[in-house]
């Protein structure tokens, strides 16, 4: 379990200096006659190379729609028992930490 803390802390070290020496952000474009239309807010140096990742914005119905698919899509599988049965064992296993008053 250290291991994974350990791993977690220097990950987000690693993301903490990547995001200071480059501009990552994301903003919310439209694609305008074939090309994406950034908001002039956006302050980027003339020249700068960009990544770009395409992501149509989905609207509310087609949100709730992947939701309700998902919904129950491990019902019938029976590895997840097992992994209830763990968490509900050891929720129980706790009893708090000692306090001392002094």
């Amino acid at each position: 379990m250290m291991f994974m803390a350990d791993l977690c802390s220097f990950m987000r070290q690693c993301f903490m200096v990547v995001r200071r020496y480059a501009m990552v952000f994301t903003v919310t474009s439209k694609i305008v006659r074939g090309m994406i239309r950034l908001p002039k807010k956006v302050k980027i140096p003339e020249g700068t190379k960009v990544i770009v990742t395409i992501e149509p914005a989905l609207t509310a119905a087609e949100k709730r729609k992947i939701i309700s698919a998902l919904c129950g899509a491990w019902a019938d599988d029976a590895t997840i028992s097992p992994i209830f049965e763990e968490i509900e064992k050891e929720r129980h296993q706790y009893h708090g930490r000692e306090v001392r008053f002094a």
